[in-house]
């Protein structure tokens, strides 16, 4: 090809043929171009100035009535526009920072993350800035020392050679506890009794605190003459972080209230820890620890170190957001636990087979090496066989209310984990009016307060013999959620997933303002109509649906899908199976 032709990229004319007049009238608007759009920086995208100066170059703010979002440059007296091409980078003075064109939007660009100049900068640590663009220096956040050690004045976290339980209430009838077991555990949860000393109490036999078997016990004398207590006593000073103590099921009333105390020499006791709570019923196990701000071992590579709430747990690492927002999941915690709300007939009982608590769709059974826990047993189902492996063995609860939420089982794990799917198995041959139908799952720290990670709703179990497994995941990590309703609002956990339709009638799906679910740009909202009931994508006051000339945001059809992307704040742009206007 012979003659003048625009250049693809930046649009610039060449190849004028020898001869041709007037060509530098377009070869010096072309060297203007070059000039600013060639590792273009524009001053601000928020307004342009009252008294511009030549050679200033702006990006027009989005709202503007006239040359929205184009790049505008003041040349001899005059501003000169040049619409922007998708992929186009410009750096903003005023931003300190690189925005892209993506066809619709200028958004901000981040290649990735640059480490600041750590020269002086010793003893700080690195935190995400207020604006979320990068990182910035901050002071040590275990403040001053930061050594790891915890307070240097509180005594619990040094090593001493007495540690006792002391029992101080209990519920009424004949005041006394029956200890099956109890533990004084190092940092790392493993029990620190056995061989390395002896034990004490100030009646009954201590030893039988201490064998490891819930069929022998210690006996306290009755509470209401005062305290009772029973402890260990070390070979040399041991640092004790945490405790474990459980109650025999066979006799003796709920523990309303008891301390953990040390002891250097036997006589001065100083307490650790003390428990005023709910009472903790026969056969049931409690634990609880207090840790200093330690920097824990291990931790790979782009983990983070976090923090229970409260001053008596530790720090551990946990995998870091990815994403630039929060992951799904309620942290991790010690203790999880099954709440049944609804069985097939008995209030009362509730019987399952084998409990699997698992951090993902399909993961692996994590609920080994700590010890199960439930609000009580009926005769020798104790909750371990729920954790045995062994679908034939069962936990049955005690007689409870099960609408009333008294009735649970769990698992006191070794270290804290993050659950995100719990599978049940039932024994279909047993007590059939005993099947669980709803519950809900829960967590905590403590084993005393306990917060809703999810509710959940069975299918009907199937069959009269033999086992079957039913799962409850969490709604975060679910690929898919349904509506029946009349109307229903997309929700942030929605997007990049699909959302059915699956209503007799019509139905309204809504897209919410920003202030109300701040999605991100590029989300997807996926709606498939399964229903007969035909289907229409609403906007939220504030919203604004780009919908191709001459369609509509209604399905067109059953099992027809619409698709919602985010391109700004409060836009989305509609494709898929829209009806016609």
């Amino acid at each position: 090809m012979t003659g003048q032709r625009v250049l693809p990229g930046l649009g610039l004319s060449a190849y004028w043929t020898k001869g041709t007049g007037n060509w530098d009238v377009q070869h010096d608007p072309d060297t203007r171009k070059l000039s600013a759009l060639v590792q273009c920086h524009a001053k601000s995208r928020t307004a342009l100035p009252g008294s511009p100066v030549d050679g200033d170059i702006y990006i027009v703010p989005s709202a503007a009535g006239t040359n929205p979002n184009q790049i505008v440059i003041r040349d001899n007296g005059a501003w000169v526009y040049y619409a922007p091409q998708e992929g186009w980078l410009v750096w903003v003075d005023d931003e300190d920072n690189f925005v892209v064109w993506s066809g619709t939007a200028w958004t901000p660009f981040r290649p990735g993350t640059v480490l600041p100049d750590i020269a002086g900068k010793a003893g700080k640590v690195l935190k995400v800035n207020a604006g979320a663009t990068g990182l910035t220096w901050a002071d040590d956040l275990q403040g001053s020392g930061g050594g790891g050690e915890g307070p240097v004045d509180d005594p619990k976290f040094s090593p001493h050679i007495y540690w006792r339980f002391v029992a101080t209430a209990a519920t009424t009838g004949n005041p006394f506890v029956r200890i099956g077991n109890l533990e004084f555990r190092g940092a790392d949860g493993t029990d620190l009794t056995g061989a390395n000393g002896v034990a004490f109490a100030d009646v009954g036999n201590a030893a039988n605190a201490f064998d490891g078997s819930d069929s022998s016990y210690w006996d306290s004398a009755a509470l209401s003459n005062g305290p009772h207590y029973v402890g260990w006593q070390f070979d040399d000073a041991t640092k004790i972080n945490s405790f474990l103590v459980r109650m025999n099921s066979s006799e003796g009333n709920s523990l309303a209230g008891f301390r953990i105390d040390f002891s250097d020499d036997g006589v001065e006791y100083t307490t650790a820890y003390e428990y005023a709570g709910a009472p903790i019923a026969p056969d049931t196990t409690f634990g609880a620890g207090w840790y200093a701000d330690t920097v824990p071992e291990g931790g790979t590579a782009g983990q983070i170190l976090a923090k229970r709430s409260g001053d008596d747990f530790d720090t551990y690492w946990i995998d870091a957001p990815s994403g630039g927002g929060s992951e799904p999941g309620f942290g991790k915690h010690l203790y999880w636990r099954v709440v049944p709300t609804a069985n097939t007939g008995d209030n009362d009982y509730i019987h399952i087979a084998e409990v699997v608590f698992a951090d993902e769709p399909g993961g692996l059974q994590l609920a080994t090496g700590g010890t199960p826990i439930a609000s009580g047993n009926y005769a020798d189902r104790f909750p371990a066989k729920a954790f045995d492996g062994v679908p034939s063995t069962i936990w049955e609860s005690q007689s409870g209310s099960v609408s009333g939420g008294t009735v649970w089982i769990g698992y006191q794990f070794a270290s804290p984990v993050d659950i995100h799917q719990v599978r049940l198995t039932n024994l279909l041959s047993y007590e059939n009016d005993e099947w669980i139908t709803a519950g809900k799952v829960q967590f905590s720290d403590n084993g005393t307060a306990w917060s809703d990670a999810w509710s959940f709703v069975l299918a009907p179990w199937v069959g009269s013999t033999g086992n079957q497994t039913q799962i409850s995941t969490d709604p975060a990590l679910s690929k898919l959620r349904t509506f029946t309703g009349s109307t229903d609002t997309a929700q942030l956990s929605d997007a990049n997933k699909l959302i059915v339709g699956n209503g007799a009638a019509a139905q309204t799906a809504t897209i919410p303002a920003n202030a109300t679910a701040a999605f991100e740009i590029g989300d997807v909202l996926t709606w498939m109509q399964r229903g007969a009931g035909l289907l229409t994508i609403s906007p939220a006051g504030g919203v604004t649906l780009d919908v191709p000339e001459g369609f509509s945001t209604v399905m067109r059809h059953r099992y027809g899908s619409i698709s919602a992307t985010k391109v700004d704040t409060n836009e989305w742009i509609i494709t898929g199976a829209l009806a016609s206007v």
